[in-house]
């Protein structure tokens, strides 16, 4: 038997000594192939030389302020980088003077980016098409509102024959779940300040607000006048005939589209890079050759120069502490780090916070800002540069800066503050026989609690501090702002404003898009030969892999979370949604926990 255990011990150590070096050489051959592509991606970045006449963008692609780098899409298909929005508008610039670009191709594919990035990068197009005498053709089997709105830029559009393009005005729906709770047994316990604070609404009703109905109608009223405006500059028919079509619902075939003057005419694919290969000069057996704006965003990036300004990333759900591992959220640990890199780096003379964010945790919306007002102090020129929404603890945030700016379509303001709690006790004993006894020497001493209701003075303990952090908010903002306490009220109870309101309201200094608060940055810094460098670096996904191969429950998170996006597509905001709001029940928040889609 000592025998047995011997050479079983001996047997279990060489097992686990193999099993230990086995995974050695897997990450040394796995990091060896990592760098052998990443090498080979530099070589031809190296070597790259533009051949291809035509920049072609594709309106499926999903656009995000930070972008994303994949070395793994060099085996597996796909791109290895994906722009951010400031790199893809800077790159159709870039375009107007390269020689060897001839025109710019616009496949459509139903626009899901939002509409303050969609507006920058039609501005993109429109001041292409009046600085250079190149075309831009647009075509698609579909062409949505969204990408009707974008194309309306270009020279000629042309849609399939039994395609079709949408004219239908917007709706706003919003989903709520009071009645599920009801259901369910489930009380929520809410706390807000502001009448137009609508975030809670899904939890506490079971339609919308009258107050909520009013500022959506608002918000839709300036979208579409803007819709509007730009398809009539296209197709040369007036607001009102176009507003018509979507009252009666008159464009329903590709051919109606053509009857009304919308479209240039109906083609085929093989039809549209025929009429491609001519305007680019090339022979009829040639190959078509073009360029995705994504791959010449990243082949052609400006170079590194002296002067810095520093564009920072503020995208997704405010969160305290390091944020997830997605990466797809402000938390204010990383954030601050970020700023004190910034603040440590001599060749940067000024920052831009480009912010796309509903708001998220109070307090670390206040700890970001205060981050913010440190590095004014040292001098350092601070611009905002507001995306799709910059709402909330996203407006709070910014509320200090030198400048803001912001999209016509930008959704801003929101200054206002809520709570909201869950008692599970109906439904734990209701549907599951769960029940809750507590001992305790002082009458809150298990409050918060899911297992009880809670009492009056504890109730109010939450309002007194949602109260609080409104009358912060709003100090915060009339400071920043250079407003009286009354006024920022007056605008604030949580209501949401669009870019062109905010303007007229004094929330934000001017109407524009990241390239002017860069150059607002630039003259407050007073340079005038600078470059741009972005924060926070974007991870590879190649890496964010071996990590999570590595065995870290984070990482492991990462792929997950990856492969749920893919799978869900637009609709994995749902699951975002739900997600955040379990991760912030028990938390005073500045946020709009659902998001505004005008389809």
């Amino acid at each position: 038997m000592k025998q047995f255990f011997k050479f079983f011990f001996a047997s279990l150590l060489a097992m686990v000594i193999a099993i230990m070096l086995f995974f050695i050489v897997l990450f040394s051959v796995i990091g060896s192939i990592k760098s052998s592509f990443k090498n080979t991606f530099k070589a031809e970045e190296k070597s790259f030389t533009q051949s291809d006449p035509i920049l072609k963008i594709d309106l499926s692609d999903i656009i995000s302020e930070k972008g994303s780098k994949n070395t793994m899409a060099l085996f597996t298909g796909g791109k290895v980088d994906v722009s951010g929005a400031y790199d893809l508008i800077n790159a159709i610039e870039k375009a107007e003077n390269d020689s060897k670009i001839e025109g710019i191709y616009i496949k459509t594919g139903g626009w899901a980016s939002g509409m303050a990035i969609a507006e920058q990068l039609r501005e993109a197009l429109v001041h292409f098409k009046e600085n250079t005498d190149k075309f831009i053709i647009a075509y698609g089997d579909i062409i949505t509102q969204n990408d009707y709105y974008i194309v309306s830029a270009a020279d000629q559009i042309y849609l399939h024959p039994m395609g079709g393009l949408e004219i239908k005005g917007l709706a706003s729906q919003i989903m709520f779940f009071k009645g599920t709770l009801d259901k369910l047994g489930v009380s929520p316990e809410i706390f807000y300040a502001g009448q137009f604070k609508s975030a809670t609404e899904p939890f506490r009703l079971k339609k919308m607000s009258e107050p909520n109905r009013l500022q959506l109608a608002a918000m839709q009223e300036i979208i579409w006048d803007e819709y509007l405006s730009k398809f009539s500059e296209f197709s040369k028919k007036s607001k009102e005939e176009i507003h018509e079509y979507a009252l009666n619902g008159t464009i329903q075939t590709a051919y109606d589209a053509v009857r009304e003057g919308l479209i240039t005419g109906l083609a085929y694919g093989d039809e549209i890079e025929a009429n491609l290969k001519k305007l680019s000069n090339l022979k009829e057996d040639a190959d078509l050759k073009m360029v995705d704006l994504h791959d010449y965003a990243a082949k052609t990036a400006d170079k590194k120069k002296s002067n810095q300004i520093a564009l920072l990333i503020a995208e997704g759900n405010i969160v305290d502490g390091e944020g997830s591992s997605s990466g797809q959220e402000i938390a204010d640990k990383a954030f601050i780090k970020q700023l004190r890199d910034i603040k440590k780096d001599k060749n940067i003379k000024a920052l831009v916070i480009r912010i796309n964010s509903g708001g998220g945790s109070a307090l670390a919306s206040e700890k970001m800002l205060r981050e913010i007002k440190l590095l004014q102090e040292e001098g350092m020129p601070v611009v905002v540069s507001m995306g799709n929404v910059a709402a909330s603890g996203g407006y709070y945030m910014a509320s200090s800066a030198d400048s803001i700016f912001a999209q016509p379509s930008t959704i801003t303001g929101s200054i206002g503050v809520f709570g909201m709690m869950f008692n599970l006790s109906n439904l734990l004993e209701n549907k599951i026989g769960v029940t809750f006894d507590t001992e305790k020497n002082a009458p809150h001493a298990d409050f918060p609690s899911l297992g009880r209701n809670m009492s009056e003075r504890e109730k109010q303990f939450i309002q007194n501090g949602v109260d609080t952090v409104y009358e912060i908010f709003k100090s915060r903002v009339a400071e920043g702002r250079n407003m009286d306490i009354a006024k920022v009220d007056s605008v604030g109870q949580g209501r949401v404003w669009m870019g062109t309101t905010a303007l007229e309201l004094g929330l934000i200094d001017a109407l524009g898009g990241t390239q002017r608060a860069i150059q607002s940055a630039a003259n407050l810094a007073n340079i005038t030969d600078y470059g741009v460098s972005i924060y926070p670096k974007v991870d590879d996904k190649l890496d964010q892999l071996l990590k999570g191969l590595s065995g870290s429950t984070i990482q492991e998170s990462i792929i997950k979370e990856n492969f749920l996006a893919k799978e869900l597509g637009k609709d994995y905001r749902w699951y975002q949604f739900l997600k955040n709001m379990e991760k912030n029940r028990n938390k005073i928040l500045t946020m709009m926990p659902y998001e505004i889609y005008f389809e």
